[in-house]
């Protein structure tokens, strides 16, 4: 006796926030980027985006923002939604040439820019190599204690150095200052004394 098996249900469309506050370019965008296939959900403004982009069931993997906005910019809309996925890809789209805030932005991963205007191909080309880019790597400090999904970087307070450890080859302690408890760094802590106790001589 056989079985066949069923059809292999085809992987969801990736889901797409779009923000702009230009009427017409957000309907533009909207259209092509449904018309390739992604899930697409869109706000006029980037506070309206926050609450779109919160109350989502299915995790938005890609925002594509205006940078330049009334209220609460592209630039800090990224920022509170990489808060709650730092795994989202950010595409920002503008008429005006990066300032220096977006310029460091962009540096992080996941981050990408398109000049106004641009041609349909490019926003495209764009938006496909971001979700085609590879997951975050985790930070040794996540690593270190046993975190299984890395924490945004701007999502944490400052890096605090803290006086040198007894450990010497580990460099001394490191905290985060600012946390509402101080779980993560005792975490921390425990490892770095298991290690050390592990290998007694390297310290």
């Amino acid at each position: 006796m056989t079985y066949s098996r069923g059809p292999v249900p085809e992987p969801s469309p990736s889901r797409v926030l779009l923000v702009d506050d230009d009427r017409s370019v957000r309907h533009a965008l909207y259209t092509l980027l449904e018309s390739e296939g992604y899930e697409v959900l869109a706000a006029g403004n980037g506070l309206d985006g926050l609450a779109i982009f919160r109350q989502s069931i299915r995790p938005v993997e890609l925002l594509v923002t205006d940078y330049n906005m009334p209220g609460m910019s592209g630039l800090e809309l990224a920022r509170e939604c990489s808060r709650i996925s730092c795994e989202l890809c950010v595409l920002y789209v503008s008429g005006a040439h990066p300032d220096d805030q977006l310029r460091a932005d962009l540096y992080e991963p996941k981050r990408a820019f398109l000049a106004k205007p641009f041609r349909t191909d490019d926003l495209l080309r764009k938006a496909r190599e971001l979700l085609l880019e590879p997951p975050r790597q985790l930070s040794p400090l996540d690593e270190a204690i046993g975190f299984t999904s890395p924490v945004a970087d701007d999502a944490r307070p400052p890096l605090v150095r803290l006086p040198p450890s007894p450990f010497r080859s580990f460099g001394g302690y490191f905290s985060y200052e600012g946390w509402p408890d101080q779980q993560r760094f005792m975490e921390l802590d425990e490892a770095l004394r298991r290690k050390a106790c592990e290998n007694p001589h390297s310290a």
